[in-house]
């Protein structure tokens, strides 16, 4: 599934809640990816998403600092905010595994390519 939201969009809450909600703790790794413009962007969206979700192993982990964030997806995060930069950098250091992805979140597609650069 796949989700495009405008930037500043408040109702994310209501449209990641319920998919961060339905990450299945017995599946192994992340199942909802949000790609942000910016690590402040993907801080913002963990503060509206997580007061929404029951439960403390399925919150939406903010990747402002891949190193940080390679800690807490190996301690087993279902969801994760992250700039594509970040993500990229993740995903080739191993911390990332994307196999059990299925929610595909973009928010503010246009800035999204102004900052991803050519690696991405």
């Amino acid at each position: 599934m796949v989700h495009v939201l405008p930037p500043g969009d408040a109702r994310v809450a209501g449209v990641l809640g319920p998919q961060v909600q339905r990450a299945d703790a017995a599946v192994e790794g992340v199942q909802v990816l949000v790609l942000t413009p910016s690590a402040e962007t993907a801080a913002w969206i963990a503060r509206l998403v997580n007061p929404t979700v029951d439960g403390d192993h399925v919150l939406l982990v903010p990747v402002t600092a891949p190193a940080r964030a390679a800690r807490r997806l190996s301690a087993g995060a279902r969801a994760v905010a992250v700039t594509p930069i970040d993500a990229l950098a993740l995903v080739r250091g191993s911390a990332l595994k994307l196999e059990a992805v299925t929610t595909i979140v973009l928010v503010d597609g246009i800035e999204l390519l102004a900052t991803a650069g050519d690696d991405v």
